[in-house]
This record gives structure tokens, sequence and C-alpha cells, in this order.
């Protein structure tokens, strides 16, 4: 968590790349290792890059990315929440 602040600091010193490159650790998360409150902050720094940035190279790249690792969690827990459903049937 501590890592997207450095996030944040990159992106609001209009430094896209350097953003990029603090996300990716953070990306590199383990789909069951990934809290809910991350989630939050993934999005509320995708908010948060401004409509310049946003449309850079660097920018599209680092909301697709986070675009995907949302996707990709959401996908995990709604998995996890099927298999438990099945554990109580049985």
């Amino acid at each position: 968590m501590t890592q997207l602040h450095v996030v944040r600091a990159h992106i609001d010193l209009g430094e896209p790349e350097a953003a990029s490159d603090e996300l990716s650790p953070v990306l590199a998360t383990p789909e069951d290792a990934r809290p809910a409150p991350l989630l939050l902050q993934l999005a509320e720094i995708t908010t948060r890059i401004p409509p310049a940035l946003r449309d850079s190279r660097d920018g599209r790249r680092i909301g697709d990315a986070i675009g995907a690792f949302r996707a990709a969690t959401a996908l995990q827990v709604e998995r996890r929440a099927l298999g438990s459903g099945r554990e109580r049937d049985t």
C-alpha cells in the first residue's frame, strides 16, 4: 500500500514512466493476496490521472494495467465465492 503513495506522487508530478515503474511490483501481487483496500486505492489512482496524462502512452499503460489487475482480481473473488458455495453443499 505504501508503494501506491509513491505511484500517486509520480502521477502528481507528471512522471508517468516513473509511476508505471513503481506500480509494477504492486501489480505483481498474487491473486490470492489482493485485499479490497488495494483495489480501492488502484481505482483512486486511475481517477487521479489528469486527462492529458491519461491520453499519453504511459498513462494508457497505467490505466490498462490497473484495469486488467482489477478484472483478474474480481474473477478470482468470484471463483472463490463459487468454490465456497460448492463446499458448503457437500
